[in-house]
């Protein structure tokens, strides 16, 4: 399966993730995110579904990791 964000006809909209096969086939939203700036709207799952998001603050520039248990 494949995941991703799939952009709202109103971009002022809350933002869904969705899943599909890797032929686009068996589509189905996962979860609801919620709203978010344009800016902040980078993703990436994570082979085990988990998804991870990161939002942006300027002027701070910093590098973080993170350990899922």
């Amino acid at each position: 399966m494949h995941s991703s964000r799939r952009r709202p006809v109103n971009p002022g909209a809350p933002q869904d993730l969705w899943s599909a096969a890797l032929d686009g086939s068996a589509e189905r939203r996962e979860a609801a995110l919620g709203m978010f700036r344009p800016i902040d709207r980078f993703f990436t799952v994570s082979r085990h579904g988990l998804a991870a998001w990161s939002n942006m603050q300027s002027g701070r520039h910093e590098v973080r990791t993170a350990t899922v248990k």
